[in-house]
């Protein structure tokens, strides 16, 4: 009870409520803004995250050759149906790490992942490309 023995009643005590946090919804939320904090700035020149199905559905195709790297979210399943040449492909989980990385896919090709839910495409090029168990992204799971 709120009463002192005399009957009049004691101030409750404040409660201290945590702050929220920002809860991030989407794992391609999180990812998409970052990427274009990156190009205002000047230092993620290159990358474009393809968010929209049309977008993703083109790929690499849909690029200006000043985007040397796409980051399709979210995505699974790709193709190379129409493409120039082979890309270089990384699967990406909901974590932000690697889970499979596929080099110099040819034109006409189909690849899944099922437990991805990114995928970064590059044309094919010789030298480094990530590897499995990577870590590209911090994402908060969503609450």
């Amino acid at each position: 009870m709120n009463q002192k023995r005399d009957g009049s009643r004691r101030a409750r005590p404040k409660r201290r409520v945590p702050q929220k946090e920002q809860a991030i919804t989407k794992p391609h939320d999180s990812l998409a803004g970052r990427a274009q904090a990156a190009r205002r700035e000047g230092s993620g020149r290159g990358v474009r995250v393809l968010s929209r199905i049309a977008e993703r559905l083109r790929g690499l195709k849909g690029l200006d050759g000043e985007d040397a790297c796409a980051v399709l979210v979210p995505c699974r399943d790709i193709h190379t149906f129409g493409m120039n040449g082979p890309i270089d492909a990384a699967f990406v989980d909901a974590a932000g790490s690697v889970v499979a990385v596929h080099r110099r896919v040819m034109p006409g090709r189909r690849i899944r992942h099922a437990d991805a839910c990114m995928v970064v495409e590059r044309p094919y090029q010789t030298g480094k490309w990530l590897e499995c168990g990577d870590g590209l992204f911090n994402i908060v799971p969503h609450r």
